[in-house]
Order: C-alpha cells, then sequence, then structure tokens
C-alpha cells in the first residue's frame, strides 16, 4: 500500500496543468448483489450502468445500476450472465449460459430478458447496442467459425471477416451505425482491428506488430483499443484511430496499455501497466496525457485505495470500470463535475421505464471478446 501511495503522489506533482485543474469526480461504489465483487463494463448518458456482479455463493449475474440500487437482470436458464451496453432508453445487451450450458446474446428491456440466439452454431455474445437498438456481437456459424454480427429488428446480419481471415469479433457500435471489433486476416491468425461502415470492413493495422483489436468507437467514428508495437518482447499500447490515423496513446510507467472506451471528445479510458509492469491501474487519457484515473478523481481521499480497470466513458466525461474498496474489487461510477447542472449523474435521473458490456480482450480462438486484455493468444 505505501508503495501505491508513493506512485499516486509522484503522478500527481508531475500532472500537466491541464489536469491540475481538471474537472472534480463523485465517485460512488456500485456495491455486489451479496457476494464481494462487481465489475462496470458499461454506461449510458444518464449515467446507467451494467456490468455483472457476485452473490455470497460466488456466482455471478449481469447487473444494472440505476436510481441508485444494483439490481441482478437474471439470466437465460443457466447460472451466469454479463451485461456489456446500454443504450439512452435503458436497452441492455449481453450474453448469459442457457440451461443447456450454451452461451447465447441477450437482449434485456422491460424486466424481460430475450434470447438472440446464432448464426447457426453453439455460441453467441452481443458486446454493444447504439440508440436505434442496433447490436453489435459475434456468433458462432454452422461451420463453427466465428463471425461478427449485427442484430436489428429481429433479424441477426453476419457481416463477414476481413479479407482471407476466418474468424471476426464485433465488440462496438455508434449511432450511425458504425462498429468496430477484431478479424482474421489471411496468412495469420492474429487479428487486426476494424472499421465497419454498415457494408464493408477495412482494415486499421497495428502500430508496428502482428495484432490490433478495435474495442470502442465514437459517434465521430474514432476508434479505441490495442496494438502490439513490437512482438519480441511482446509490447501492447492503447491507441486512438481518428480518420485512419493510429496514435500511440503510451502507458503509464509500465510496458502495457488497453483502450477500452472513447467519447466524442477524444477521451479515452482503459487500463495500463505500472512500472515493472506488477500491477494494472485504469487511466483517462485526454489532452494528449495518459493519467492514472485514481489521481485525476482523487480517489483514495473518496475511500477507494486504486482502480483496476476504466471500460467505458461517457459524452459527458463519466466513467465506470473496476477498483479496489475496502479489500474487494467493486463497480465504480466516476460522475465528473464540471459545473453543469445537467450533469448524467444524480441517482434520481432516469432515462426510462425500464429497468433497464467481457472483456477478455483478445486475438482468436475464444468465442468472448471480454474479459482480460491480451494481444494474440487468449479469446
Amino acid at each position: 500500500m505505501k508503495k501505491r501511495n508513493i506512485y499516486q503522489a509522484l503522478t500527481l506533482l508531475l500532472l500537466p496543468l491541464s489536469f491540475a485543474n481538471a474537472a472534480d469526480y463523485r465517485l460512488i461504489d456500485l456495491g455486489t448483489l451479496g457476494g464481494t465483487y462487481s465489475v462496470g463494463n458499461g454506461l449510458n448518458s444518464f449515467g446507467e450502468v451494467v456490468g455483472y456482479a457476485s452473490f455470497a455463493d460466488g456466482t455471478f449475474h449481469a447487473s444494472l445500476y440505476q436510481n441508485g440500487t444494483l439490481t441482478g437482470l437474471g439470466t437465460l436458464g443457466g447460472t451466469l450472465s454479463i451485461a456489456q451496453g446500454i443504450n439512452v432508453h435503458g436497452q441492455i445487451v449481453g450474453f448469459s449460459l442457457t440451461d443447456d450450458g450454451k452461451i447465447h446474446a441477450f437482449s434485456y428491456q422491460n424486466g424481460i430478458i430475450t434470447d438472440l440466439d446464432t448464426l447457426g452454431g453453439t455460441n453467441s455474445f452481443a458486446e454493444d447496442i447504439n440508440d436505434l437498438g442496433q447490436i453489435i456481437g459475434h456468433a458462432r456459424t454452422e461451420s463453427n467459425a466465428l463471425h461478427a454480427t449485427i442484430y436489428h429488428n429481429g433479424g441477426l446480419t453476419d457481416i463477414g471477416t476481413l479479407i482471407g481471415g476466418t474468424n471476426s469479433w464485433g465488440t462496438a457500435i455508434n449511432a450511425a451505425g458504425e462498429a468496430t471489433g477484431y478479424s482474421q486476416i489471411a496468412g495469420q491468425t492474429e487479428p487486426h482491428g476494424y472499421r465497419y461502415d454498415g457494408n464493408t470492413l477495412t482494415d486499421i493495422g497495428t502500430l508496428g506488430g502482428k495484432t490490433s483489436r478495435g474495442n470502442d468507437i465514437n459517434s465521430l467514428g474514432d476508434i479505441t483499443g490495442f496494438s502490439a508495437v513490437t512482438e519480441t518482447p511482446l509490447i501492447v499500447h492503447a491507441f486512438l484511430d481518428i480518420n485512419g490515423t493510429m496514435t500511440d496513446l503510451g502507458t503509464l510507467s509500465g510496458s502495457l496499455s488497453f483502450g477500452r472506451g472513447v467519447n466524442s471528445s477524444g477521451q479515452v479510458v482503459g487500463r495500463a501497466t505500472i512500472e515493472g509492469d506488477t500491477d494494472f491501474r485504469a487511466f483517462l487519457y485526454e489532452n494528449g496525457e495518459m493519467i492514472d484515473l485514481c489521481v485525476v478523481t482523487d480517489c483514495t481521499a473518496q475511500g477507494w485505495s486504486y482502480f483496476i480497470e476504466a471500460n467505458d466513458i461517457n459524452d459527458h466525461g463519466d466513467i465506470t470500470g473496476i477498483g479496489m474498496i475496502g479489500g474487494e474489487e467493486h463497480a465504480f461510477l466516476a460522475i465528473r463535475d464540471d459545473g453543469d447542472d445537467n450533469n448524467a449523474d444524480d441517482d434520481d435521473d432516469d432515462s426510462s421505464d425500464d429497468d433497464s458490456s467481457s472483456d477478455d480482450d483478445s486475438s482468436s480462438d475464444d468465442d468472448s471478446s471480454s474479459d482480460d486484455d491480451s494481444s494474440s493468444d487468449d479469446d
């Protein structure tokens, strides 16, 4: 703990003026469903957060934080579920174990959880939903390939792969229907991130290594994710791709970083290693600088030990992810206070009448795109 406090103090002393004068944040512990951990995966403009949380027996269900309360959303008949995304209408998407042991994408609205089925194979995953109700994810085909998919108005569309690739994953979609994810390419199993314009997948390239992944896309079509910079040793950095130009966002004090969310102001959140690559910390990237999110929000003064990862940021600048508090890993909501009386924050703000994303960031073999950021071998 002492080393962590020294690290944060030094970081604070080195803060650029843009961060030293940054907005204040109010931090909320989203709690659990009776267990010891929870995760915030996505949030909407009203500050409603979805993710998953544990029960006392260690199992976990998809969860919604709304109006000051964390609620379990149930499953598709199995024991586990994870929520990944929520739109302004309170429609929620994610994936769940079914009663026969498969994993299926789901949507949730007005207290009803709906199975979104597959492309003919065994498993499917929903990762994000836009305000039009378009859902991005990926599903197994009859041939057991995994393809990125878009669900809309009851239909499931296979958007294919990059040229020559076998498998693809869908991770995020914006209000215009532009999407991102990652796909294998011809001649190698390591995937590349892509941009989808509603018709075509375009390879966004890498920062010099063999692999990249698109994790989020904002309303302007800017994409964040991570890319290999070198292969030996394997160094992976977060990036921000704007108009086809990929910028390396650097790291905190270690060698690894992973971009998870980006808003329309170009603020990026994610996680990065500290010196020695001994541990991860959540980061906020803005004004050309990557800073430990705990330092930006003064998290220790509000009872948190540190933030492990930040998974999403809305256009107001509110952030959700995972932090350490009271010796347990809990979901957090960091509400940005910049003097705007209309903050998407307060517990009595409500986006809809309903009750209304894990993140294994990985490359190729596993079905899910969701819980551990990695460059090539997982998922």
